[in-house]
């Protein structure tokens, strides 16, 4: 199942991609923010997953507003934090065994990037929940990994910056997640 909020048909291009590989694919639309009807889906006991990989996100790079932009950061947390939370809360009560999670972090983190301080304040909140989750629950793995800034829709410059091919980076991170054990 993959999920998406903008961008239905490139949604359904992954989907076709999948399938055409013969593989079993599903789409749905979700906010993170309000994932009700999803929720009420696992708890109705419609098949949950045994993995999620969390890449919602806000814009990130924008027009600053001050020093200090009080606004990106609430935003930041808003789905880095509390919907991920949210999202993981239902998720471990719907599911009969354990969940392995991967959270996408940033270098940004340990790079100090001043213009994205907010961002990197909110990844960092992000990997301390994660590590709380971890050490709390028996219910969820959750793998955090500080990834480089990689070709997306939201690096796309018309500048020359350096980014990772998406796939170069993501390959090796879902062959660990898919065959890692549960101890």
């Amino acid at each position: 199942m993959i999920t998406y909020f903008q961008g239905r048909t490139d949604a359904e291009k992954v989907v076709e991609d999948i399938r055409s590989q013969g593989g079993r694919c599903e789409m749905m639309q979700l906010d993170v923010e309000n994932c009700g009807e999803l929720i009420q889906q696992l708890h109705a006991g419609q098949s949950a997953p045994k993995s999620l990989y969390y890449f919602a996100t806000p814009k990130i790079f924008g027009r600053r507003h001050g020093l200090f932009d009080h606004d990106r950061l609430d935003q930041f947390n808003r789905i880095y934090v509390t919907a991920f939370g949210r999202l993981l809360d239902a998720l471990m009560a719907a599911c009969p065994g354990k969940l392995r999670v991967f959270f996408p972090s940033s270098v940004a983190v340990t790079e100090g990037l001043g213009s994205m301080v907010e961002y990197a304040m909110a990844k960092t909140l992000a990997e301390e929940m994660c590590a709380f989750y971890n050490r709390q629950s028996k219910k969820v793995e959750i793998r955090v990994e500080r990834l480089p800034r990689t070709q997306t829709d939201q690096t796309n410059s018309l500048l020359a910056v350096p980014a990772a091919d998406g796939l170069e980076v993501m390959f090796p991170i879902v062959r660990r997640m898919e065959t890692f054990s549960f101890e």
